[in-house]
Parts: structure tokens; C-alpha cells; sequence
């Protein structure tokens, strides 16, 4: 599954590089980026498994382009084969470099995961007829939902400022999975966390257009509409809806979808504005083509 660009569909983890993903020597080691490709792989194991899997076997890899700070880091998985417990899981890993919109191949591998049941044993694989396949979608699959959860599929039409948003819209900038070491002392994924999130997709997206570095500089008022669990796929989605000489005003939405389910549901959504910088870190004019 080698190409000369990345897979045509919706990344299944989207993260920004970060300076506590480096080593000594200050690059973002492999290790780091084995276990994204490992946590994408296992999302989608899971998802088709409906439930537990554990990675028995991973590819050899070769790294084709390094990764340094501010990368945004895609991760596409597509399921290579299936056994009676066992899922094989093609991973292709891309990055694209902060302030650019130009892509380039980082590795790609398969991993392989074995069903597990309750106690931790090998299970058979459940049918997969209509599983994969998240289109139908009837009144009873529907009853229930939370006013601000939707399926993937079958998304009715999306509504204005002050509206309920009925789906995602803008740019899938970050996808990220909630973890243990992003809960509270209550055990609750907490809100900053989710913030922070939103911010550095805002901060990705406008150093995308600006083709600057930038800083943010005011945040709307927030509130939560859902919680988030551990285990949770947090994806945020970003539009720039204000551009002005030295700033931007980007929309940004965060939406959760729960383990090995098929719905999404709005947690929170505001606006972030940001300014470009120069390389004094003073406010800079956004360049006119990207207006």
C-alpha cells in the first residue's frame, strides 16, 4: 500500500508532535511514533472486534522522513486481514510540517491483535456482515441519543451560530484518544485537557494558512455539552470564519465518539483567535494569497 500520497480517507489518529515526544538529542524518536501507530491500529481492531484486543505481532519498520516539533502527525489504518481471533491492521504514517501544507511518508507497518474475552482469553471474532458498513441507520438505532449525538453516517444538515450543531464541520485538524494520565483526581477526563486540544488544532490550522508561527490571543467562553471517557476518540474539527490584517478568528468543535460505538457527540465548541508572528515573535501582516 505504498503511494506518493496519503490514503484517501479520514486518518484514524491526527496529533501534533511535541517537544515531550523527543529524545535527548531533541528529535521525536520512533518509539514514540510506534506506539500512535500501535494506538490507531488497536482503535480500529477494536471497533471491528466489539471489544478487547491485545497486539501480538508487529512489522519490521523503516523510517522513510524524520519528525521534528510541530509536525502534524496522520495516521491512516485499513484492516489487511481476518482470522478467527486475529486482526492484521495496515498502518501508514504521514507527516506534514508546521507552516506548510506539503505531506511526505514517515512508515507504514502492519500490526496484528487477538480478540481477548473477559477473562483475558482468545474469543472468536463476531460476524462482520453490516458491521463496517455504518449506513443504516433506523428510528430505533437512533432512540435514545443525546440532542447533541449523531451517527457518522446519515447526518442531517448543520446549523448556524447559536444553533445545535447536528454534525462536524470544518477540518478534522486533531484526533486523539483520551487516556489514563489526561484524567482528573476524580477520574474524569478533565475540561483543560480537551482545551488544550482545541487549541493546538487551532493554532495548526492557522499556521497552515499563515504559513507563520503563531500565538493565541483570546478564547470564547466554553461550555461543555458531554463528558469524556478514558478511551474516548476525541476529534477536533477547525474553520477560519474571520481573517484580519495580523489575526484570525477560527471556529473550533470538539466531538467524542465512545469505545467501539458508531456515534458522535458534541462536547464543547467555541472560537480562538490568533496572530501571526514574525521572527521577532512580533504581529506580523497574514499574507495577503491566504485571505
Amino acid at each position: 500500500m505504498s503511494s506518493s500520497f496519503p490514503p484517501d480517507i479520514i486518518p484514524t489518529l491526527r496529533v501534533v508532535a511535541m517537544p515531550m515526544d523527543t529524545n535527548p538529542a531533541g528529535d521525536v524518536f520512533g518509539g514514540w511514533l510506534i506506539s500512535q501507530m500501535d494506538l490507531a491500529a488497536g482503535t480500529t481492531a477494536a471497533f471491528r472486534a466489539r471489544g478487547r484486543c491485545v497486539t501480538v505481532a508487529i512489522d519490521s519498520f523503516t523510517f522513510h522522513e524524520p519528525v521534528v516539533v510541530g509536525d502534524e502527525v496522520s495516521i491512516y489504518t485499513k484492516i489487511a486481514r481476518i482470522g478467527r481471533t486475529s486482526i492484521t491492521v495496515h498502518v501508514e504514517t504521514w507527516r506534514r510540517a508546521r507552516n506548510t501544507t506539503d505531506r511526505y511518508k514517515v512508515t507504514q507497518g502492519k500490526f496484528t491483535f487477538v480478540a481477548l474475552d473477559d477473562r483475558r482469553q482468545p474469543r472468536p471474532l463476531p460476524p462482520e456482515d453490516g458491521f463496517n458498513t455504518l449506513a443504516e441507520w433506523d428510528q430505533d438505532s437512533l432512540a435514545g441519543l443525546p440532542d447533541n449525538a449523531v451517527p457518522r453516517k446519515s447526518l442531517p444538515g448543520n446549523g448556524g451560530s447559536g444553533q445545535k450543531f447536528s454534525k462536524p464541520s470544518g477540518d478534522l485538524t486533531v484526533r486523539v484518544i483520551a487516556m489514563p494520565n489526561n484524567i482528573n483526581a476524580a477520574g474524569d477526563v478533565f475540561g483543560g485537557w480537551v482545551m488544550s486540544q482545541m487549541d493546538l488544532a487551532g493554532g495548526s490550522m492557522m499556521s497552515m494558512r499563515t504559513c507563520t508561527k503563531t500565538v493565541t490571543v483570546a478564547i470564547d467562553r466554553v461550555s461543555f455539552l458531554a463528558p469524556m471517557m478514558v478511551g474516548d476518540e476525541l476529534s477536533v474539527y477547525t474553520e477560519i470564519v474571520k481573517i484580519g490584517r495580523t489575526s484570525a478568528t477560527i471556529a473550533v468543535q470538539a466531538w467524542r465518539r465512545p469505545q467501539r460505538q458508531r456515534c458522535l457527540q458534541l462536547v464543547t465548541h467555541g472560537t480562538f483567535v490568533f496572530v501571526a508572528l514574525d521572527d521577532n515573535n512580533r504581529p506580523t501582516p497574514i499574507p495577503a494569497f491566504q485571505q
